[in-house]
């Protein structure tokens, strides 16, 4: 018999409700990494890996687009704005 491991979805919905609330999410590039990023109500930075922006129907192919509309690339570290296609999927969700 094989135990099988249960993963709460809470710390998800507290990013997702953190990114709900921020007023400007945006591209952070690092290591050649791009990733979906936000401040939170104290101004600290939160992340959304891959898998929790394909659940929020973003894709990494999405966000590279963005990237690149905006002249960035994943070989220089900073951050970028994300695109319309982007604000449009993120307004979707949470208004």
């Amino acid at each position: 018999m094989v135990d099988q491991l249960a993963i709460s979805p809470e710390p998800y919905i507290k990013k997702c409700k953190s990114l709900a609330k921020a007023k400007s999410p945006y591209i952070d590039v690092m290591n050649g990494r791009a990733r979906l990023a936000w401040l939170d109500d104290g101004g600290a930075a939160e992340f959304m890996d891959r898998v929790e922006m394909n659940r929020l129907g973003i894709s990494y192919e999405m966000l590279l687009d963005a990237l690149e509309e905006v002249g960035g690339e994943t070989s220089r570290n900073g951050s970028y704005l994300i695109n319309g296609a982007i604000k449009r999927r993120l307004r979707m969700l949470f208004c």
